[in-house]
């Protein structure tokens, strides 16, 4: 499904990059810059597509992380998950409302103001610590759900 030039999401408005490599074709704008699809790209090696990307990638619950540290995508990227069918806009919505809860959780804990937080802040090394807990336990969980589900691609 190939989405308009700005979506309005959770209350972000999100415009498709009018530069990189994607941007040359009207037909295939992308909001991260990159092609699409592998079959898209220019020359073998060249960086990877959303396609390519989305492997990187485990939904979780209804939420969208990456594989390799926990961490939820950016909007920008999440939106060109749609765009490949590879989630829906519901799983994106979701997805950028637990990013902007996950942002705003870390920047109260940081110490720096949060709009209507009136909350004691924690030390900034304790904040980082707890967000990286937060992506730990993540990560935790999806290799878990990979060792029930392929218990012999685990050896």
């Amino acid at each position: 499904m190939i989405l308009a030039n700005t979506v309005e999401i959770n209350g972000q408005s999100i415009n498709k990059e009018r530069f990189g490599f994607a941007a040359t074709d009207d037909n295939y704008k992308t909001f991260t810059g990159d092609v699409l699809f592998t079959s898209q790209k220019a020359k073998k090696g060249w960086s990877q597509s959303i396609e390519e990307k989305f492997n990187d990638a485990k939904v979780l619950g209804g939420i969208v992380y990456w594989k390799s540290n926990g961490a939820i995508p950016f909007a920008d990227m999440i939106l060109d998950f749609v765009q490949i069918d590879a989630i829906s806009m519901d799983v994106a919505e979701a997805t950028i409302t637990a990013r902007q809860k996950d942002d705003e959780n870390f920047w109260k804990e940081y110490g720096l103001p949060v709009e209507g937080d009136t909350s004691g802040t924690k030390t900034k090394n304790e904040a980082v610590r707890r967000a990286f807990e937060r992506r730990d336990e993540v990560k935790a969980r999806m290799q878990r759900i990979e060792i029930v589900k392929n218990p012999m691609d685990r050896r």
